[in-house]
């Protein structure tokens, strides 16, 4: 699984991650999931950490604060996570909040040097997970 989670992040295989990750919250027991954003970040943080990654959490910048910052070999991602409770408009809404915080926060700036991919994730409370990918450079 955490080889699905690296090849998924390496690669922005948007359909490797998203079977990975499902696989992984598969296996917790229904009544486990707390409804809050943090449970979420708290999984992915460790999915990525076991999959090799050096991963900063609530890595600060000169605007604001990224939620997960992912240092590959070819590539940094960064990485905003939002929790999206009903319907599956509230997903997509929460997608394209993550990625507009992102890029309203240059969030990026401070990693230029690199290659950036943007990694928007919104987990919905009907076990969903989406992801966009966005390239910087």
């Amino acid at each position: 699984m955490s080889d699905k989670v690296y090849e998924g992040l390496e690669e922005r295989d948007e359909k490797t991650l998203e079977e990975s990750l499902r696989e992984l919250y598969a296996n917790i027991p229904y009544d486990l999931p707390i409804g809050e954003e943090k449970y979420y970040h708290s999984l992915f943080l460790l999915a990525t950490r076991m999959s090799g990654y050096e991963v900063e959490i609530e890595a600060h910048t000169d605007k604001g604060r990224i939620d997960v910052v992912i240092k590959g070999k070819e590539r940094v991602v960064v990485v905003e996570i939002k929790y999206a409770k009903g319907k599956e408009a509230e997903v997509e809404s929460k997608i394209e909040e993550a990625m507009r915080q992102i890029r309203e926060g240059k969030y990026y700036e401070k990693y230029k040097s690199n290659k950036v991919t943007l990694l928007a994730i919104v987990f919905g409370d009907n076990k969903e997970i989406r992801y966009k990918f966005e390239r910087v450079n």
